[in-house]
């Protein structure tokens, strides 16, 4: 810009923040970063706002959303940072239900992998024992009398 031209005009401002599958960001259609951190484009907050709601609804921590949102997206992490920061202080009370979900998938997960492994235990142990030899409630498995 040169001296004497106009300064551009401000962006239109929204009435109210946008909201998409529940969660907010503040509107501002230029720069939302701090001064140090490159401008953004209104447009490259809402695709991210939209791709971090994606990767939400199947349960990805925010370290494996802004590492997926890096590699299949060739998004900066300091702009998937920076929206998930605005989305969880617009939606503190969704952040913390979403925090204890991830916790109990976490539960699941485990509990699955120790059935898992007591299921092939105990298929080892039946496959090593002799013919004849487990009983079920007195009755021998192979259907004959003790």
């Amino acid at each position: 810009q040169q001296l004497g031209d106009a300064p551009p005009a401000p962006p239109p401002r929204r009435s109210a923040p946008p909201t998409h599958a529940g969660l907010s960001v503040l509107p501002n259609a230029t720069a939302v970063a701090p001064p140090a951190q490159p401008a953004f484009t209104w447009d490259q907050i809402k695709e991210v706002q939209s791709l971090i709601e994606r990767c939400m609804q199947h349960y990805m921590t925010q370290t494996e959303i802004i590492a997926t949102l890096q590699v299949q997206a060739e998004v900066e992490p300091a702009l998937t940072c920076l929206v998930w920061q605005k989305l969880e202080e617009q939606n503190a009370d969704f952040f913390l239900s979403y925090a204890a979900c991830l916790r109990l998938k976490d539960q699941i997960v485990a509990f699955n992998y120790l059935v898992e492994q007591q299921t092939r235990l105990l298929q080892k142990l039946t496959l090593s024992l002799p013919p004849g030899s487990l009983q079920l409630g007195g009755i021998a498995a192979h259907g004959g009398a003790p």
